[in-house]
């Protein structure tokens, strides 16, 4: 059971009791990605509707407010290199005469030096002085310049005319300690090692503390600029200060990829840009920058085979996705291939304590001769890592490292191992930094018959957790994965399902020891289950000591849905990714239902309460008054029995797509709690696809975990 403290955040148009959310202790220190931390209040800028740029480098992180309005073709010109990535991974080639310059090379301890190839150039020439702490284009001609840039280290008055003028477009305004540290280093030519001459750009290098002559300059000797992004939008009010990540992405002439996002904020817009970064190559781009009205939602079309001229991404390399916004948001991926549909919310990084964000873990993967199953990782503190992967499967334990550039996107094909055996495995994922991971499996039958994709469990699971809507399919197959990472002898699991009518079905418990770490249940087997019915599932680790995991599978219209249990809640969830097709409603052609089901016991109900979503900024709660449901009770919702909803859905195409917010508020509380178990499942039978999320937790509430109402690891 959750319990919690004294809160006064309130969930729209629920009477919310005091105490919803556990407050959290001081020793407690959620994540947040380098880009969305440490930002100068809007009132230091010069004009606080200026774009700002964080330039993050090995030395340490420098921002940058870029003059917008003075000159627009100088800061356009810089953004765009900064947002087809090719200012990632350049680094500092010059120090001297009162400058420090780049833009022009990157260096990797692999390839070695690379130029960046510049756009077309852009007209030069004064615009203000060339004072301390600006920043400066240099001239390629007596009126033009490219990519290379000056930080100017003092004042430097002669630039203002020198090759027809230095254009000044910014001034670092955050982190002068980190420039001026830069240009005490020691310099040297680097000419004779990166160039084989002795000549050339690299006369004054500046290089860090360890640099060895005898071994050359390196990635981690050189000062690298490990990412440069915008972190505030030119005319934006705000920082992008929340950030939702997903380590799945590829585009190929077969797929359609869509991400969806939601304003949760009901009050004001929200800035948010999508930037994706690949497995290899240029590790980054941004695809878009936007803003959604208050209480909108936005899809946006990565990729789509159907149109050929949509080019926004690469072919065939692997991406990760990265959604940046300036108030809370939630974001769904949805990807189909021929005959699968694939989708997961992504994860959100504010209020998840660091921890939770370095162990993960997948209780089911599966190797034949037609299944493939990928595990994908993201690093997301900007250091080069080595993630561990322990593979748990029937005859024994594979260890497997994956080496990581910082941000990179990377990832296994575990039926590429030949020492991992076909049948069922788990995967247990490690790293000392904050990383991501994805687990996608496909079965390669007869063409791509049913996939799935699912998030990593967080830490080494939890100790409860709960599944809003489990299904079984007339005919179909329905399964549940347990899986105990720990150092216990032995574990037991006591598991229950609830149906919509109350009954309680407690079925066997599961016993998972150190020869047996991993335990599937065939959920057909279970006597009394309905079949085309939506049913709920709790489970408990019987010490309330060791923490487990638990994955539901089921194969529904011909493809595979799968997530794992909820393991913790805010007071509202949200589901970015609604679609309802009314042309198929009643005909068995489609349906999509949200599942409901309130875990607590002890006579504990709930509010509740749905927020339906559109692009056009319509909001429409349903029902039109607060339900209620009752203690270790369950309701199944669509949106097609609202006739609100329903009407704004028949009204044009473009509203078949919403967002949903599921707001809950208890009552007849003994003790405060902290949220509800909620889950979206859609079944399209005329294209032979399915699929099934969990939801994405509200980042502006604190998450609380179903065990215990602290965030202990």
């Amino acid at each position: 059971m959750i319990l919690s403290r004294k809160s006064k955040r309130r969930s729209p148009r629920l009477p919310a009791p005091e105490g919803l959310m556990e407050s959290l202790e001081p020793r407690v220190v959620l994540h947040q990605v380098p880009m969305a931390t440490g930002f100068i209040p809007l009132t230091q800028l010069e004009d606080r509707n200026n774009s700002v740029v964080r330039i993050l480098t090995n030395a340490g992180r420098i921002d940058i407010e870029l003059f917008d309005a003075l000159v627009p073709a100088a800061t356009n010109n810089f953004r765009n290199y900064i947002t087809s990535g090719k200012f990632d991974e350049m680094f500092f080639h010059s120090l001297g005469n009162g400058v420090l310059q780049a833009g022009g090379y990157k260096f990797d301890n692999g390839p070695g030096l690379s130029n960046i190839s510049p756009n077309a150039p852009i007209a030069n020439g004064f615009s203000r002085s060339n004072l301390q702490r600006t920043l400066a284009m240099v001239p390629i001609s007596s009126i033009q310049s490219d990519s290379q840039f000056i930080i100017n280290l003092q004042d430097n008055p002669a630039l203002n005319t020198a090759s027809g003028g230095y254009t000044v477009f910014a001034k670092v305004i955050q982190g002068w300690d980190i420039v001026t540290t830069i240009a005490g280093y020691s310099v040297q030519n680097l000419n004779q090692q990166l160039l084989g001459v002795g000549t050339g750009p690299f006369t004054a290098v500046p290089v860090r503390p360890g640099y060895n002559p005898v071994v050359g300059p390196t990635e981690a000797t050189l000062v690298k600029v490990i990412d440069i992004e915008t972190i505030k939008a030119q005319g934006q009010a705000g920082y992008y200060q929340n950030t939702y990540v997903y380590p799945e992405g590829f585009r190929s002439n077969t797929t359609v990829e869509r991400v969806d996002i939601v304003n949760k904020d009901l009050s004001n817009i929200n800035y948010f840009t999508i930037i994706v970064r690949y497995e290899n190559g240029e590790r980054d781009q941004v695809l878009h920058s936007g803003q959604m009205a208050a209480g909108a939602r936005f899809s946006f079309k990565i990729n789509d085979a159907n149109i050929p001229g949509l080019n926004l991404v690469r072919s065939n390399v692997g991406y990760a996705i990265e959604v940046r916004s300036t108030r809370a948001a939630a974001v769904t991926l949805d990807h189909r291939d021929t005959g699968v549909t694939l989708a997961e919310s992504f994860y959100m990084t504010p209020q998840i304590p660091t921890p939770q964000f370095t162990r993960y873990n997948f209780p089911i993967g599966r190797k034949s001769a037609t299944e493939q199953a990928y595990l994908l990782v993201q690093e997301l503190d900007g250091k080069d890592v080595t993630i561990n992967v322990l593979v748990y499967h029937s005859t024994g334990t594979k260890y497997i490292p994956i080496t990581l550039e910082a941000f990179r996107r990377g990832g296994l094909n575990l039926n590429a191992f030949t020492d991992i055996p076909n049948g069922s495995y788990s995967i247990y994922v490690t790293c000392l930094t904050p990383f991501a991971a994805a687990l996608s499996q496909y079965n390669t039958g007869t063409g791509l018959t049913d996939a799935g994709t699912a998030q990593g469990v967080q830490g080494l699971g939890r100790k409860e957790g709960a599944l809003a809507g489990a299904y079984i399919a007339t005919g179909g197959s329905a399964f549940l994965d347990f899986f105990y990472p720990g150092s216990a002898a032995i574990v037991i699991v006591d598991y229950t399902i609830t149906l919509t009518n109350g009954t309680v079905i407690t079925p066997s418990p599961v016993t998972l020891t150190q020869s047996a770490r991993r335990q599937t249940v065939d959920l057909t087997a279970i006597a009394g289950l309905p079949r085309d019915a939506y049913f709920s599932i709790q489970y408990a680790e019987r010490q309330a000591v060791h923490a487990v995991s638990v994955h539901y599978r089921s194969k529904i219209a011909g493809d595979e849905v799968s997530t794992p249990f909820q393991i913790n809640s805010t007071n509202t969830v949200l589901f970015a990714d609604g679609y309802t097709d009314p042309t198929l409603i009643g005909s068995n052609g489609m349906s999509e239902t949200i599942s409901i089901f309130n875990p607590y016991a002890g006579g504990i109900n709930m509010f509740y309460q749905l927020l339906f979503q559109f692009s056009d900024g319509t909001q429409i709660f349903a029902p039109d008054s607060v339900a209620s449901l009752q203690s270790l009770r369950r309701v199944d919702v669509r949106a097609s029995q609202f006739p609100t909803v329903l009407s704004k859905i028949n009204s044009d195409p473009a509203f078949r797509f919403y967002s949903v917010q599921v707001i809950t508020a208890a009552f007849n509380i003994p003790v405060p709690i902290g949220g509800v178990v909620a889950q979206m499942t859609r079944i399209h039978n005329t294209w032979g696809q399915s699929l099934t999320t969990i939801p994405s937790n509200d980042p502006g509430r604190q998450v609380v975990y179903f065990d215990h109402p602290e965030f202990d690891g």
